[in-house]
C-alpha cells in the first residue's frame, strides 16, 4: 500500500506542476506576464497536436507540446523542490 501512495504522490506533484504551468500559460494570454513568452521548445513533430497522445497528456497532467519558457520555468521551480522534499528519506529519530 505504501508504494501505491508514494508513485500516486508523485504523480499528483506532476499533475500540480502541470495545473500551474497552464494557469502561468493563461495569464500570458491576457497580458498580465508579458515576459518570457518564446517558446522554451517545441514537441509538436512528435506530438500530433489536438491528438489521441496530445489530449491524454493535456488532460492528465496539463501538458503542452509548445509551452512558452516562463511556463518551463515555473513547471521546473515547483517540481523539482516538492519532488525533492516528497521523495527525501524521513530521518529516523
Amino acid at each position: 500500500m505504501s508504494k501505491f501512495f508514494k508513485y500516486t504522490g508523485a504523480f499528483l506533484i506532476i499533475v500540480a506542476g502541470g495545473i500551474l504551468a497552464y494557469g502561468v500559460h493563461e495569464l500570458q494570454e491576457i497580458g498580465w506576464f508579458p515576459f518570457l513568452t518564446d517558446t522554451s521548445y517545441d514537441l509538436s513533430g512528435v506530438i500530433e497536436e489536438d491528438g489521441a497522445l496530445d489530449t491524454l497528456l493535456r488532460g492528465t497532467i496539463s501538458f503542452r507540446s509548445k509551452p512558452s519558457m516562463l511556463e518551463s520555468l515555473v513547471w521546473f521551480a515547483y517540481v523539482i523542490p516538492v519532488a525533492y522534499l516528497y521523495l527525501k528519506p524521513a530521518k529516523k529519530n
